[in-house]
């Protein structure tokens, strides 16, 4: 695991690498080398632990790109049903579509969070954890979670007044309102986000402190 772990820091950090040749003797008689002695788990057990490093110390190479893709689709069907269904030639787009993208919009930002968390917590691209601290501070972090909570709560409050002014029977479906439930779900992620990268402040400071 450590061999692994340390051929893929050094890849990350573009070092320069070389290959030495390594030369194995036979087994002493009596004697049996610990692939053989695991048997045909063996090979299965190295992949894994390799697999295991690269999740864990390339996580942002396999998140940061699907996630921003996934966000983008995911508002973009999110905000474009939002007023209600939209035709495009035979295509309809409605209530399904919507909660679509409230699904793909919602693990984009995930993923992007998570990406950017591992690179912070990782270190080994200083000048994006510079970038990134100077840029998304704690301010403006809880203030964009702050206005997305508040872009949620009164969409979602909309639906709740017709819903008693109606006397408790509201058949149709709102899509303003499932929006305001995808903005109530970023906004507790970026409230969560904004807490978890002053955390990583304090344990991996920025190079300038």
């Amino acid at each position: 695991e450590y061999a692994s772990e340390m051929v893929l820091k050094a890849a990350r950090l573009n070092l320069i690498s070389s290959e030495v040749p390594i030369k194995f003797y036979k087994d002493r008689a009596g004697r049996f080398s610990h692939h053989r002695r695991v048997g045909w788990r063996s090979p299965w057990l190295a992949g894994w632990v390799n697999l295991k490093v690269m999740l864990v110390y390339a996580a942002d190479s396999f998140l940061l790109a699907p996630g921003i893709a996934l966000m983008a689709v995911g508002l973009l069907l999110s905000l474009g049903l939002a007023a209600g269904p939209v035709r495009i030639g035979k295509i309809g787009f409605s209530l399904y579509w919507m909660l679509l993208g409230v699904t793909c919009a919602t693990l984009g930002y995930s993923s992007i969070q998570i990406g950017i968390l591992a690179r912070v917590m990782h270190g080994l691209r200083p000048q994006f954890i510079e970038r990134i601290q100077g840029s998304f501070t704690y301010d403006r972090g809880m203030i964009a979670s702050a206005v997305l909570t508040v872009a949620g709560l009164v969409l979602i409050g909309n639906l709740a007044y017709h819903y008693l002014r109606l006397g408790l029977n509201l058949e149709a479906i709102s899509h303003p309102a499932i929006l305001g439930l995808l903005l109530l779900i970023l906004g507790f992620q970026t409230f969560c986000f904004t807490l978890l990268m002053e955390m990583a402040k304090r344990v991996i400071p920025s190079s300038r402190q």
